[in-house]
């Protein structure tokens, strides 16, 4: 489109936004683009800017209500790479989707964030939402460069929530209790994960993580489709309420010695499929079990697996029944 040109007296651009130091606004660039960060400083009485010599660039303080609403830094081009906002409790759709240098995020009341918050942002480094409760669609969904993240209040995350974050290695969400599609799928570094009031995950949960050693998740009682299906590493997993997993999960892990699922009740094809360390297969209560699970095992005619389920085992194999 065509290049606007403005005059920097009256206005500041940072990344695809015009900042009107006359009227006290925020506006976008382009009315092409949709993007929630404009409406997060409606009634704006103030703006201070002061250059920052460390950075080369800029400190833009804005004021709303006699108090300070939000602090933005900016970099050398112009970029947005730090926020802070006080007061501010919700956050709607397309919250500065396309930015891609924000480094640090930073809010004490922000409880809810709508879908595809920062999802083009590889740049994410520290994130502090000590009070927020529900996240959307695509929450971080580029955040490659992101290790550590603490929501002590998180309820929900929806489908595709940290998608491409391959390098997070500490996950806090003590409190979470539903969990979308694609949940955290490219994470590669991971070993250690508890979520202690979960109680549903969808499909392709961390689907790509290899190195996974310790999952604990007590309460959860639904388990979808590819859930931690490449993971290879797993020896520890609590999942003890569990009623319904999907097909493809834990299709290839090589070092689970027991699975320990007493209310399980359906599992969908290949579950387990790589294994042959497995010492005991204890589910009790199952009364659907789909193709292939256990593959491994049960084509090993010495396995000493002991296999505890509902029906008759004939030798290793796991005889199909009537589904639910």
């Amino acid at each position: 489109g065509k290049v606007k040109k403005l005059d920097s007296i009256n206005y500041i651009l940072i990344d695809y936004f015009i900042i009107d130091l006359n009227e006290k606004k925020i506006r976008l660039y382009s009315d092409r683009i949709k993007d929630y960060f404009i409406n997060t400083c409606p009634n704006i009485e103030r703006i201070y800017i002061e250059n920052n010599k460390q950075t080369n660039g800029k400190t833009i303080s804005i004021y709303s209500d006699d108090a300070l609403a939000l602090v933005i830094e900016i970099n050398r081009y112009n970029q947005i790479t730090h926020l802070k906002y006080n007061n501010l409790n919700r956050i709607g759709d397309n919250f500065l989707s396309k930015n891609k240098t924000l480094i640090s995020f930073e809010s004490s009341s922000i409880e809810y964030i709508g879908d595809d918050f920062l999802n083009e942002d590889m740049s994410l480094i520290e994130l502090y939402f000590p009070k927020l409760r529900s996240v959307g669609d695509s929450f971080l969904y580029n955040a490659s460069n992101l290790k550590r993240i603490s929501l002590l209040e998180l309820r929900e995350a929806k489908n595709y929530c940290l998608y491409k974050a391959s390098e997070l290695v500490c996950l806090e969400v003590p409190k979470l209790r539903n969990i979308g599609t694609c949940f955290n799928k490219n994470n590669e570094r991971m070993l250690s994960l508890s979520l202690p009031n979960v109680i549903s995950i969808g499909e392709n949960f961390m689907a790509d993580n290899f190195s996974l050693v310790e999952f604990y998740a007590p309460n959860v009682t639904r388990l979808g489709n590819f859930f931690l299906e490449r993971n290879e590493a797993l020896k520890i997993i609590d999942i003890s309420k569990v009623k319904y997993i999907g097909s493809s999960s834990l299709r290839f892990n090589e070092e689970l010695l027991s699975f320990y699922a007493p209310e399980l009740r359906y599992v969908g094809d290949c579950l387990l499929y790589n294994n042959n360390k497995l010492k005991i297969f204890y589910c009790p209560k199952l009364e659907y079990l789909g193709d292939r699970v256990l593959k491994t095992i049960r084509k090993d005619p010495n396995s000493q697996t002991e296999i505890v389920t509902k029906y008759n085992v004939i030798g290793n194999k796991l005889v199909r029944k009537l589904s639910i």
